[in-house]
């Protein structure tokens, strides 16, 4: 122990590098939550004692395995992390800017040729195409969240650095904006700037209701196909695209099926009119209590049969 005290954790990347989950690679998804959290620690807890193991566990969950375990330098944490979050910008305003921007150019060519513009259809396309795109282009870089309720179900499942999640959901919001603010620049403040605003009839209640549905089943495949915050390979972007897609088209002329508080927060802002703003917090509350539903709903399986799970679907991690 004396060791340790000396050196601090630059003496774990020996034990970690083939301790963590069992190898370098990622755990398995469908570890239960015990498993995933606790089970990579036990061989630094014995080998080095319960402080460290605290302090590795604590670490990695706020800022990350490579500030954690110390595997890299200061420089290249930083210059990865901005990257990630250049990318998570840049991803959340293309994302933005397309599913936004269909609600204006449809106004526009309902306007120019008499007509109602788009269909939901069209629009569902568009959404799920865009996104499909967006993760094969940025899954391996940032993990593609696009979304603060994405990156707050990963952050509460203990998949992603807490600290990491905030400076990401701040970054989806400024591409949002940023977005937003695009649009209104080339169409004007047409359609509010493509908000999602519920439909006449349908009350706040029920738009709340709709975009916690919605915004659970997208997040529970986004956990379906994500291993420690990576959204990764093709199924997780056909897999996405098409449940982004069944959203639209389910609650579009309901609620405007926006699953995504960036995705509302940014055109209310930009447009500045009561009718988005008024209506822009049903689009904060519903999805981020969907997520928190998804992954409850992922989660609590793996509690309560646990044992059973861990010895069909992963025999070499001894559950206890």
């Amino acid at each position: 122990m004396e060791a340790v005290n000396r050196d601090g954790l630059s003496r774990l990347d020996a034990v970690t590098t083939t301790t963590y989950a069992g190898s370098t690679e990622m755990a398995p998804v469908h570890q239960s939550v015990k498993a995933k959290v606790f089970e990579p620690y036990r061989t630094i807890k014995q080998k080095y004692g319960s402080a460290v193991f605290w302090k590795v566990f604590c670490l990695e969950t706020w800022f990350g395995r490579e500030i954690a375990f110390r595997k890299w330098s200061w420089k290249r944490i930083i210059i990865s992390e901005l990257y990630r979050l250049v990318m998570e910008f840049l991803g959340t305003l293309i994302l933005v800017f397309f599913i936004a921007g269909i609600s204006m150019v449809s106004e526009l060519v309902g306007q120019a040729t008499q007509t109602s513009g788009y269909s939901t259809l069209h629009k569902a396309i568009i959404g799920g195409l865009v996104l499909t795109a967006l993760i094969y282009y940025l899954g391996a870089v940032s993990g593609a969240h696009l979304n603060p309720a994405v990156t707050f179900a990963f952050a509460i499942s203990l998949h992603f650095p807490i600290i990491r999640a905030i400076f990401y959901v701040l970054f989806q919001l400024a591409g949002a904006i940023v977005a937003a603010g695009f649009l209104r620049a080339i169409f004007g403040n047409i359609a509010f700037v493509g908000s999602t605003i519920p439909a006449n009839s349908t009350s706040d209640g029920t738009a709340v209701g709709i975009e916690i549905l919605i915004t659970a089943f997208l997040v529970l495949v986004v956990l379906g196909t994500g291993k420690r915050g990576q959204l990764l390979g093709a199924s997780a972007g056909i897999a996405l695209g098409f449940t982004l897609a069944a959203g639209l088209l389910f609650a579009w002329d309901i609620t405007g099926a926006s699953m995504n508080p960036a995705r509302s927060l940014g055109p209310a802002f930009i447009t500045g009119q009561y009718a988005a703003l008024s209506k822009v917090w049903i689009y904060v509350v519903g999805p981020f209590i969907g997520a928190l539903v998804a992954v409850v709903v992922e989660s609590v399986p793996y509690f309560l049969f646990r044992k059973d799970m861990e010895a069909t679907l992963n025999p070499a991690v001894e559950v206890v």
